[in-house]
């Protein structure tokens, strides 16, 4: 269902509406040459004039945001055919007014710098450019328990694992702040067999990690600095702001070395490998809960 947006942004002649919604000039012919008939993607391919190597990627990614729906014209047919999904058929998106759909929906104000997503399946478009980056890039997270426990519940299992494995193939430098209480957390919520897939998925990932006290910013929201830009994260609201000025970037940079200092030295390596360690041995019962931190031989994240 489409939700417009509470208070749409103003609309001007100088923005394109394409770069409004975040889209490339090749999405948007992908979502032109669909917007009236369902199409494979050879004739996608060839109407849209994008290479037909190129086709399946963007249309997921499409799909991902709630611009393109896959279907199967009869139950016979093993090719798909996509089709547009917007409110009705763009021949310029001129016409499009400002709403958010329901797989995500990105708004761009070129000369503030700043760009806002809105849905879960657009803020993992933010985390895609990770892997996208250089090998040994830094990122910088702080990442309160709150904000941690709302992501676990939007994000989906499959995708934490790919995107921790693409940042320790891309050995990325993981620069971060988080609560003691962060990592126990995992396993009071999915339970030991997913547990261990998460924590085998953080295990390895090249780190500088400090520990803040629990009761410091404990809010529902993150942030992230890579590649030159901030972004402000709130799993809960599925909303994410993306800063690009320069300015603003180094500010929040320098706020978030300050609260660095804050903390202690951490290893979430070690961290993960001691929980799956207590998680294996013969004292902990399957039954077990990690809610009260209880459990026998469960260490602390200062162990």
């Amino acid at each position: 269902m489409d939700i417009p947006l509470a208070h749409p942004p103003i609309r001007t002649e100088k923005n394109d509406p394409a770069t409004i919604l975040g889209l490339s000039l090749d999405e948007k012919r992908i979502i032109q040459v669909t917007a009236k008939y369902a199409k494979s993607m050879s004739d996608i391919a060839r109407l849209a004039k994008i290479p037909r190597s190129s086709v399946p990627y963007m249309l997921k990614k499409l799909e991902q945001r709630g611009f393109m729906k896959e279907i199967r014209m009869d139950k016979t047919q093993k090719r798909s055919h996509w089709r547009s999904e917007m409110q009705k058929p763009l021949r310029a998106l001129g016409e499009m007014p400002p709403i958010v759909f329901a797989g995500g929906l990105s708004l761009q104000s070129a000369h503030a710098g700043i760009v806002t997503y809105h849905g879960t399946g657009a803020i993992l478009d933010i985390f895609e450019r990770l892997i996208d980056m250089p090998k040994n890039s830094r990122l910088i997270a702080f990442q309160p328990d709150k904000s941690f426990k709302s992501a676990l519940k939007k994000i989906k299992i499959m995708d934490i694992l790919r995107l921790n494995e693409g940042i320790k193939r891309k050995a990325l430098i993981v620069e971060g702040m988080v609560h003691e209480k962060s990592t126990r957390m995992i396993v009071q919520e999915f339970g030991k067999d997913v547990a261990n897939k998460i924590f085998d998925s953080f295990i390895g990932r090249l780190e500088d990690y400090v520990q803040i006290p629990d009761d410091f910013a404990d809010v529902d929201s993150e942030i992230y600095i890579f590649g030159g830009r901030a972004y402000l994260i709130n799993w809960n609201t599925e909303v994410a702001i993306e800063i690009s000025d320069k300015n603003m970037v180094a500010l929040l940079h320098a706020m978030l070395t300050s609260v660095k200092e804050l903390g202690t030295r951490y290893s979430q390596n070690k961290n993960m490998e001691g929980l799956k360690n207590v998680l294996h041995s013969p004292k902990y019962a399957s039954t077990t809960s990690l809610r009260d931190n209880t459990s026998p031989g469960f260490p602390s994240a200062k162990s």
